[in-house]
């Protein structure tokens, strides 16, 4: 006699998952910001926040170094030399993540811009002036 028995655990992919990772935002976004110089993806070795890949996490990181940022030893933190894109499995744990990082802010004053779409959170320089930053929202947005 054979006994099956089913135990109650499932796996589901999240509704929202993301199609695209932080590297490919990176390149849209360099297509309309002509001042991102460099970019860099993370792994779970380089992730300074230790978020990457983790439970609540974002799923991949790029650091983007945009030239309007000077060398001049301003940048404290690495979204300072330009922006940080993060992708999230879902929009709630982008929103999460935009909420813990505006409570961050609050706290220290640092400052940054911190744009949400969808699943991907677009961190931006606090040594970029508004105007600039908002090319960053913009081209977030336009390029999905």
């Amino acid at each position: 006699m054979v006994l099956a028995l089913a135990v109650g655990c499932s796996h589901t992919e999240p509704a929202s998952s993301p199609t695209v990772t932080a590297g490919q935002v990176a390149i849209r976004l360099s297509a309309h910001i002509k001042s991102i110089a460099a970019m860099v993806d993370y792994t779970a070795a380089t992730d300074n926040e230790h978020l990457l890949g983790r439970p609540g996490g974002y799923l991949s990181k790029t650091l983007l170094t945009d030239n309007r940022v000077s060398d001049s030893g301003k940048a404290i933190t690495p979204v300072d030399r330009g922006g940080i894109v993060e992708v999230f499995a879902d929009s709630d744990e982008a929103t999460a993540r935009v909420d813990s990082l505006r409570k961050a802010v609050t706290n220290t004053g640092s400052g940054e811009y911190d744009y949400l779409h969808g699943a991907i959170v677009l961190r931006v320089s606090r040594l970029l002036t508004p105007s600039q930053a908002s090319e960053y929202q913009k081209a977030l947005t336009d390029t999905g």
